[in-house]
């Protein structure tokens, strides 16, 4: 009976010190940006190690809990929102913008004189 009282404690413990960092880094996240998706990808990315080992530990998709595995969409959605964010960026905003335009001239100018 010891035995198991002391696996008790060790695992109420072991919650309570994942818990306060969970709630530390959120907070922290929270305190930088308030938009939700950022501290979404804070929360996915403390957790998702913890679930990818014991998904291959053994646990299956119990180690998964979400319905029709969604796990994995706050995982992949910033990759490819970064990826047409920043080709957006590329095509619609930069050749635009005229602080670049004389940046270029300037450049062309200095390898022209030299």
């Amino acid at each position: 009976a010891a035995a198991g009282g002391g696996l008790d404690i060790s695992s109420l413990l072991s919650n309570v010190g994942g818990w306060m960092q969970s709630t530390g880094a959120a907070w922290e996240m929270t305190g930088l940006t308030t938009d939700p998706v950022f501290v979404a990808g804070l929360a996915a990315a403390g957790t998702l190690p913890m679930f990818l080992f014991c998904f291959f530990a053994g646990w299956g998709s119990s180690a998964l809990p979400s319905p029709d595995s969604y796990w994995w969409v706050p995982i992949v959605a910033p990759l490819f929102g970064g990826v047409i964010g920043g080709g957006a960026y590329q095509l619609l905003i930069l050749p635009f913008l005229p602080a670049r335009d004389r940046a270029l001239l300037e450049q062309s100018e200095l390898k022209g004189a030299l």
